[in-house]
């Protein structure tokens, strides 16, 4: 996407670190790329008059896997040439950042661009939590060493107090982490936040720590209690005549009779020849039911209630992020997948991995400054589970008709 657009990039080269090949997205921004087998891998997704960004991601064999939305920031337009011999100051379009160069301290003549990311979702990757964001850049010439340092300014928007410490951090491409640097402050004057640094490594990130109100915290993996479908664990709402019955929460319509049993390896086994809706159109209901405050759990302090809570499931290639008012009751937030991948292809009977990442969204300041950060702060818990898909449309016995009660295995890479 365009981060100042909103809008689909077009024709963005996506390519793996150490893996032959790249792909183009097309007209709504969307790729797909081969991975040749099971691993972690460096998603470089790149577009002339942009900065780039990576994406790290775990993939299994066979399995889909979505990388999550990234957000491409067009260059900006001023560039300025710094010499050698005279040094100079680099400037961007808006004036809120230069980079003053000592004569000599350049490798070589330079043209420097330098590109604001204001929003933490223009960054190659999260911060680490406990920090908040308060600008960044893009630097070019990237990866460029100088030969004494040079003094990097960003206007003070938030207006900090002078000699406040303010934290740095540079992204590190090939590491694909946050490495902190020497600390920068404000200028007597109070306009800047000044540093000193030593090269152009590619994006640079100016934090303070959060300061979150008290009792707030990320969501109790012991207040979270995995979501499972109704056709899975009826409730009394099913109705049941005869051999059929029918679950109006899941829509889902089963029929089932019963067989002789039989003996294998000396034990007996109870057959049933069954129908069920759900396996000619196999679907999934994904999510938790989450309390903040769960009143069986004594003995921890109460939760603060959220601002706002969100949650994002990911399956099979497909992500799906949906954001709530913060509530103290209990609340589901649930997805109902319905059994295909990002290609929208059916997938077959087996086990399929997915993520839910679930936030409780917090109003906090910048340190101990008493500033309020123009973001809420998201306390993140993730959880992981396999969703079992059941695909009995092609079943010799006739599309949704299964002999249950026999062993089976189920391929999961």
């Amino acid at each position: 996407m365009d981060a100042s657009t909103n809008l689909p990039l077009i024709d963005a080269t996506i390519t793996l670190r150490d893996v032959t090949g790249e792909v183009k997205s097309d007209t709504q921004g969307l790729y797909q790329i081969p991975t040749p087998d099971t691993g972690t891998f460096i998603v470089n997704i790149t577009k002339a008059g942009y900065n780039s960004i990576q994406r790290k991601i775990e993939v299994l064999a066979t399995r889909d896997v979505a990388v999550g939305v990234p957000f491409l920031t067009a260059l900006d337009s001023q560039v300025t040439l710094i010499t050698q011999a005279t040094g100079g100051t680099a400037t961007d379009s808006s004036g809120n950042f230069q980079v003053e160069f000592p004569p000599g301290s350049a490798p070589q003549d330079l043209n420097v661009t330098i590109t604001p990311l204001m929003d933490e979702r223009q960054l190659p990757s999260p911060i680490p939590q406990g920090r908040a964001h308060i600008q960044a850049v893009y630097f070019e010439p990237r990866f460029t060493n100088f030969l004494t340092p040079a003094t990097f300014r960003a206007r003070n928007t938030f207006n900090f107090p002078p000699n406040t410490p303010i934290n740095l951090e540079l992204w590190d491409e090939t590491t694909q982490r946050w490495i902190d640097q020497p600390a920068g402050s404000i200028t007597p004057d109070g306009i800047w936040i000044e540093f000193s640094i030593i090269r152009f490594f590619c994006t640079y990130c100016i934090y303070l720590t959060q300061k979150l109100p008290a009792q707030a915290s990320s969501p109790n993996r012991n207040q979270a209690k995995m979501t499972e479908p109704s056709s899975q664990d009826p409730d009394k709402s099913c109705t049941v005549e005869g051999n059929s019955s029918i679950c109006p929460d899941s829509g889902e319509l089963s029929e089932e009779h019963t067989l002789p049993s039989l003996r294998s390896l000396g034990q007996s086994r109870n057959l049933t020849f069954t129908y069920r809706s759900s396996t000619v159109e196999p679907s999934a209901l994904i999510g938790t039911n989450y309390a903040i405050n769960d009143p069986l759990l004594l003995g921890d302090p109460p939760t603060l209630t959220p601002q706002t809570t969100s949650a994002i499931i990911q399956i099979e290639g497909k992500q799906i992020q949906a954001t709530f008012t913060g509530s103290s009751t209990g609340a589901r937030q649930a997805f109902f997948w319905d059994g295909t991948n990002a290609r929208d292809q059916k997938l077959t009977t087996g086990a399929y991995p997915y993520t839910i990442t679930l936030s409780n969204e917090y109003p906090a300041t910048f340190g101990s400054t008493g500033i309020p950060t123009p973001m809420p702060v998201s306390l993140k818990t993730t959880f992981k589970g396999y969703s079992i898909i059941q695909n009995n449309e092609s079943s010799v016995f006739g599309s949704g008709w299964n002999l249950n009660g026999l062993q089976r295995l189920y391929p999961q890479p």
